[in-house]
């Protein structure tokens, strides 16, 4: 490289190295200036050298800088003058401004080529100084730098992209441009050296470019594919984060809602509670109060009930139990949970048979009573005027076909938009913030009732609803009509008393709570029992083989010894009596480890009067079957 050159390339490297400064954005002009009026002297020169009457000692100085080092070190000058003018920014100058530098590497690379295969043409004239290797190579990387100048267009954006283009071509393209360089000069080199001649030089050159080419293909390919996988992988785990996010958003909302839903029936529960207790109070409004509080718990229990439910079906820990029932009773009764709400809201409440139904089927009471309670409540609540409906219909089985219940609730609220409606069955899932706010409710209620009507075998489906005109649920189930009992003759009127008493029986209370412990006594007492407590399963054991029990009434869950470890330590040392067990918990492995215990029944709380007498009698009963 001769030193003219030389200072050529140092000062556009220094417009280079300034011009994206936009406090130096002009003072790199100069350099670019500089360098543009010396190439273009020379060039003009060299030119028309015959035309000015130059003789050959006059272009000495011409002869120390080549035509192409000139050309490719003008256009990056250009390049330069153009990147710092302000009308850049529009694409036919950003285009021109790549146009000129990929010129400048054409030429520095044409040189290296010509080097290669010795083609003085392409490096230089025969009687002037060519672009010398040290000169070729600078052009070329100072004509890169310059093309990273910008490089959110054309063909660096193009190859500085993150997607598979610009993969591509980062690792094929640019690896098929530089490998026939590199397999020339090999091939140059062994034929200088005699170690190829030309013809075979031609066919080697071919076939390792083909191989080459190929090899580059297979890498980038896997590499591709490696990448493709990756962004799969990538774009899932965006998805689930998304999902994720979007889930935790709902929960949040789900237990801000679920903590109005609990605390809304407890202000009431302790607000009746609280008037109960005042002297001033007139009976029929104390009576009122315990009613409308009595309500309230209902509520409450039905809400945690849901929750316990929505976790068993996520766990596929539901169960279905089938027993015979009443679906009119049923259906009656849920009627009589909402009759109080409906009439003050001066609703029409409509129970109706739509045919001849059986007196009785079989199917899942408990789940049926949990839909249509959810169903109805909905429909109670967000219904300000006009009616509530409940209409039974059933089609009874053939041979081939079983027989199906169903049963429609409609009223004439405020229906549900068209765009919500796909989402309705989807857990936490509420139409609207406002409707929220202003109706209250959980978000789990036609999830869970969806997905206990799929575990029966039926549907529950959206059969229709407008805005502000109103909705209609449908519920449709498999049952089967349960045959009719032979008709026992009625009980004399001291008989049913006898039935519903518990005179003469010695009940062993074990509770830790207080508060339950002089309930269910109160329940107890008040059917004739004789009732004494424990506080704990040790006290209670003591008490219980010290003493003559007719049964055992056992909470599970107590401090120093639990009611499980009391009930085994009660049978192995011999204890004969029925034990029930007195649980929060619902589930069948609770039941199963009551039972396995020793336990002869599991009831869960809240438990009402009528339901405790029940088991108890019914666990007597077995008592005496068993004992010889």
């Amino acid at each position: 490289m001769v030193p003219l050159t030389a200072l050529l390339i140092i000062t556009l490297s220094l417009s280079n190295a300034i011009i994206k400064l936009d406090q130096f954005k002009f003072i790199s002009r100069l350099p670019a200036f500089f360098v543009v009026i010396v190439t273009t002297s020379i060039l003009v020169r060299f030119l028309f050298s015959d035309l000015l009457q130059i003789g050959t000692y006059d272009f000495k100085l011409i002869r120390l800088t080549s035509p192409q080092s000139c050309m490719a070190i003008l256009v990056m000058a250009l390049g330069h003058l153009l990147y710092s003018a302000k009308t850049f920014l529009h694409s036919s100058s950003r285009s021109l401004f790549q146009a000129l530098n990929i010129t400048a590497l054409t030429i520095s690379a044409l040189a290296g080529l010509g080097y290669v295969y010795s083609i003085t043409t392409l490096f230089g004239l025969s009687q002037y100084v060519g672009m010398s290797i040290p000169t070729a190579v600078s052009v070329f990387f100072l004509a890169l730098l310059s093309l990273r100048l910008d490089p959110d267009y054309g063909v660096v954006r193009a190859f500085s992209q993150k997607n598979s283009a610009g993969f591509f071509f980062r690792h094929f393209l640019l690896g098929s441009l530089v490998a026939p360089f590199v397999i020339a000069g090999l091939i140059r080199w062994a034929e200088t050296h005699k170690e190829l001649n030309s013809t075979y030089g031609m066919a080697a050159f071919v076939f390792f470019t083909l191989c080459s080419t190929l090899i580059l293909g297979i890498a980038t390919a896997r590499s591709l594919e490696r990448v493709e996988k990756q962004k799969i992988k990538l774009n899932l785990q965006a998805v689930e984060a998304s999902k994720a996010n979007e889930g935790g958003k709902l929960r949040d909302k789900f237990l801000a809602n679920m903590s109005h839903e609990v605390r809304t029936p407890l202000t009431a529960i302790l607000g009746y509670l609280d008037f109960i207790d005042e002297p001033s109070i007139k009976n029929e409004d104390r009576l009122d109060f315990t009613r409308r509080a009595k309500r309230s718990a209902k509520t409450l229990l039905r809400v945690l009930d849901d929750i316990l439910d929505l976790s068993k079906v996520g766990a596929d820990r539901l169960k279905v139990t089938n027993t015979t029932f009443s679906i009119l009773e049923l259906a009656q009764d849920v009627v009589s949970q909402y009759y109080l709400q409906a009439k003050e809201k001066d609703l029409i409440f409509e129970l109706k048979i739509m045919n001849e139904i059986p007196d009785r089927i079989i199917a899942d009471a408990n789940r049926i009573q949990q839909i249509l309670t959810n169903l109805v409540s909905n429909a109670v609540k967000f219904t300000e005027k006009g009616y509530v409906r409940i209409w039974i219909a059933f089609r009874p089985g053939t041979n081939s076909l079983r027989s199906w219940l169903a049963i429609d609730v409609s009223d004439t609220g405020i229906g549900i938009p068209r765009d919500a409606q796909s989402h309705l069955f989807q857990s936490f899932y509420q139409v609207d913030d406002s409707i929220t706010r202003k109706f209250g409710g959980s978000g789990i209620g036609l999830a869970l009732s969806e997905n206990l009507a799929q575990l029966m075998g039926g549907r529950l489906f959206l059969k229709a609803s407008k805005l502000n005109i109103g909705s209609v649920f449908c519920l449709s189930l498999p049952c089967e009509p349960a045959p009719n009992p032979n008709p026992a003759p009625p009980a004399p009127e001291q008989n049913k008393k006898k039935d519903s008493s518990l005179a003469g029986l010695n009940i062993l209370l074990v509770d830790d709570n207080i508060d339950n412990q002089f309930l269910i006594s109160h329940y107890l007492l008040n059917a004739g029992a004789l009732v004494e407590t424990a506080e704990n399963g040790q006290v209670g054991v003591s008490s219980a083989l010290a003493g003559t029990y007719s049964l055992i009434l056992m909470d599970i869950q107590m401090p120093i010894m639990d009611g499980l470890n009391a009930t085994r330590l009660l049978r192995q040392n011999g204890f004969r009596a029925p034990i029930i067990a007195l649980s929060a918990h619902a589930s069948d492995e609770h039941r199963k480890a009551s039972l396995g215990a020793g336990c002869n029944a599991h009831t869960v709380k809240p438990i009402e009067k009528a339901e405790l007498i029940r088991v108890i009698h019914g666990c007597l009963e077995k008592s005496k079957e068993l004992t010889p």
